[in-house]
């Protein structure tokens, strides 16, 4: 039996440095598969291209219970140049009960276009039971992607956010408590 795996093309245009808050720099090599039983097939690759990498920081208010999507962090405004821009989000929330019961809730990675219509990209339910005055460390990722919402290129608004929070949810206030990185990028055909 022959198995046949795709190529790896890598496209040395697809390595982009990119420097981050603190300095460092961060080389994203992104490859490219082609389809067929040979490096030389015909097909049609597609790749992905680094657009711009960012994060987001600082906790807002939320308000318990609410049934629509708010921010707990300071989102980052983020350029979405076409419609097959995407967002790939990651955050974390320092989370705790206030009084020791058990808490519950959605945490989402959520954007916003200039017109205040709120989405979210991926969230998880939020639960877990623990002693007033500790902090439980709960991470989130997603995906956004503003055309498939019928949203069109433009800037928006990305970080972490909640809805359906138990009362006794709090967030943890410290510098770097609630955080999260975003790469947005662009596939297109190559």
């Amino acid at each position: 039996m022959n198995v046949h795996l795709p190529s790896i093309h890598w496209n040395p245009r697809l390595a982009i440095p990119a420097t981050i808050a603190a300095g460092a720099v961060v080389l994203l090599a992104v490859p490219t598969f082609a389809s067929g039983s040979s490096p030389a097939s015909s097909a049609k690759s597609s790749a992905a291209t680094a657009v711009h990498i960012d994060y987001f920081y600082g906790e807002t208010t939320a308000t318990s219970g609410s049934s629509a999507w708010q921010w707990i962090t300071n989102p980052d405004s983020e350029s979405f140049s076409s419609t097959t821009s995407r967002g790939i989000v990651t955050g974390t929330a320092t989370l705790g009960s206030s009084n020791g019961a058990a808490i519950s809730g959605e945490l989402g990675v959520c954007y916003e276009s200039s017109s205040g219509a709120m989405n979210f990209g991926n969230y998880e339910l939020i639960t877990f039971t623990a002693p007033a005055g500790t902090w439980v460390p709960q991470t989130v990722s997603g995906t956004i992607i503003p055309a498939n919402t019928g949203q069109a290129p433009g800037t928006f608004k990305v970080g972490l956010c909640v809805q359906d929070t138990s009362s006794n949810l709090t967030y943890d206030t410290a510098y770097g408590a609630l955080t999260g990185d975003v790469l947005v990028a662009e596939t297109s055909a190559s």
